[in-house]
């Protein structure tokens, strides 16, 4: 690709984003919509900042970046998933946008151009736009998709999958109802640059970087930059294509939602997102629990997940603030559960306040320790920014 392909790209990028945000807008003024709309809200502001990310890396991107800007040319491709869903965007922009003085149409018009089918499929565009997205800011590994895809014809999505677009997002979704891709764009962008990036010559996560699964724990006081430092492992661990990186944010806000399920759940969904054919095992077990109406069991999930992470080369998992997550419930205790079976080409990387109880969880786990504390320097570059703000 040519650098003026990339200016395209970039282009195409912001008329999405533009759209995406009016649309947006437009749902967001509605009065006493359907539950349906918050639905809909949710999905593409998680969408949306995630194009934001996609915009200024493509726009950093060097020409002699010959795998990252193939992975541009796969999403940009006529007829592909962006040109499709700035086509959907378009079209629902001008059914929602109100006539002068008339804002109460727009209630209307939501219930009618958003009828449950219509509301499916483009809540199934979404969340594949999403997974490509989070796969080309991966972009080795969309690379190694669309070679294996093979020459893109009008794109439906069915050939990543290994399935149709409605039965990957409804397995994935059914898997975990999370989504910690936009919680990790917010973060990554509140980060000043430098933040944190002594870690990454710290002997204990070299150690853990280059050592067979172990676990590297990284406690902090309050106020520490725990989070601050897993978004910038994160990033880094992403940016040196080491591997398929997968994350949790534990918030004790979010307890009612963050429970065993969905957070074990999310895990293997995101594994599964980064798979060319849905797992013929995961399908199985979302068709038998679809019949009985009923949850997948907690061993059934860990199991997954694990013969997942044997699958692949590397896996890091990135888990920020374990202490946030509930121990009613056992949302602590399943996941260091789950860790303790992962196979040898996993890393763990966990952070959280200096506990105890996480340290007796720990008993059991091969693990190195690396204390998180705010340097000279971060604190110097926190400063900074609030004075130019």
């Amino acid at each position: 690709m040519e650098p003026v392909s990339a200016v395209g790209f970039v282009a195409a990028i912001v008329q999405l984003i533009e759209t995406t945000t009016k649309v947006i807008g437009y749902v967001n003024d509605v009065k006493d919509g359907p539950a349906e709309r918050a639905q809909f809200a949710r999905h593409a502001s998680s969408l949306l900042a995630l194009l934001i990310d996609l915009r200024y890396r493509a726009e950093e991107s060097k020409p002699t970046s010959i795998s990252w800007l193939a992975a541009l040319r796969g999403l940009r491709a006529p007829g592909g998933p962006l040109d499709q869903l700035q086509s959907h965007m378009e079209h629902l922009a001008r059914k929602l946008e109100p006539s002068t003085g008339r804002l109460q149409r727009v209630g209307k018009a939501l219930a009618w151009v958003l009828d449950k089918k219509e509301m499916e499929e483009l809540l199934t565009r979404i969340e594949r736009v999403k997974t490509l997205v989070m796969l080309a800011l991966q972009n080795d590994l969309f690379v190694r998709l669309l070679s294996r895809c093979g020459s893109p014809a009008p794109w439906s999505g069915s050939t990543l999958t290994g399935g149709s677009d409605e039965e990957f997002t409804k397995v994935t979704t059914w898997l975990s109802s999370l989504d910690f891709a936009a919680k990790q764009v917010d973060f990554s962008n509140r980060r000043q640059p430098g933040t944190g990036e002594w870690l990454l010559s710290d002997p204990g996560f070299l150690s853990w970087l280059g050592g067979e699964k172990q676990t590297l724990w990284c406690p902090g006081l309050p106020g520490a930059g725990k989070t601050t430092l897993a978004a910038m492992v994160i990033d880094w661990l992403e940016s040196q294509h080491r591997g398929i990186v997968i994350y949790l944010y534990c918030n004790y806000k979010e307890e009612a939602i963050q429970t065993p399920h969905n957070m074990l759940g999310s895990l293997l969904k995101q594994i599964v997102q980064q798979k060319i054919a849905l797992p013929e095992e995961v399908r199985s077990l979302h068709k038998e629990h679809l019949q009985k109406q009923t949850l997948p069991k907690l061993d059934e999930l860990a199991r997954l997940f694990v013969q997942e992470v044997k699958t692949r080369s590397a896996v890091f998992v990135v888990i920020d603030a374990l202490d946030e997550c509930a121990e009613r419930g056992n949302t602590r205790g399943t996941l260091l559960d789950t860790i303790e079976r992962l196979p040898s080409n996993a890393r763990v990387l966990i952070t959280s306040r200096y506990s105890p109880t996480i340290q007796d969880g720990f008993k059991m786990i091969p693990h190195i320790i690396a204390d998180i504390r705010a340097t000279p320097e971060d604190v110097k570059r926190y400063v900074q920014a609030r004075i130019e703000k």
